[in-house]
């Protein structure tokens, strides 16, 4: 029985808050079906967002039932995107490719690379997301001609979290 954590406010299934699994750090369980996992063997999977939590873990889960993996994550992810996949079961199967999901143009060679190297892509994963480091607006800190700041942070997060591939 393979089992998957999520917060509780993130969870979708309403059968699985009926079941009521949970652990102290308030997650939520879902008890994931394994004959769905068995059908997964031998397609390709891009996980964005996949050199650390959520995405980092389901690399590890397609991994573990044979599924070609392709950890897309920024340039500056691919030490830990390559300790990820040096853990790995069978390491051939699982590639990095960097790929910022708001550049098209990284977009499309990722597509390419895994195709190129898997020949096939079955599944997209969009887990890339970001949270604002900074306020949304914020109203007492003004520029030298007294204007606001623009808001750039959420529209940072909006882009990659709503609109990012």
């Amino acid at each position: 029985m393979h089992r998957f954590f999520v917060q509780k406010f993130f969870l979708a299934s309403t059968a699985a808050r009926r079941d009521n699994h949970t652990d102290p750090l308030n997650m939520q369980v879902i008890d994931l079906d394994p004959i769905l996992l068995s059908n997964l063997k031998g397609k390709t999977a891009v996980v964005t967002g996949a050199a650390g939590g959520i995405g980092a873990e389901i690399v590890r889960l397609f991994s573990k039932h044979g599924v070609n993996v392709v950890l897309a994550d920024l340039e500056y992810g691919r030490l830990v995107a390559e300790g990820i996949i040096a853990l790995l079961t069978e390491q051939s199967k699982a590639l990095f490719v960097p790929a910022n999901t708001l550049d098209w143009t990284q977009m499309k060679h990722r597509f390419k690379e895994s195709i190129g190297t898997f020949s096939r892509l079955d599944i997209v994963v969009t887990n890339a997301g970001l949270m604002e480091s900074k306020p949304t607006l914020d109203i007492e800190t003004l520029d030298d001609n007294g204007e606001l700041h623009e808001a750039t942070e959420a529209s940072k997060a909006i882009n990659v979290n709503v609109k990012g591939l």
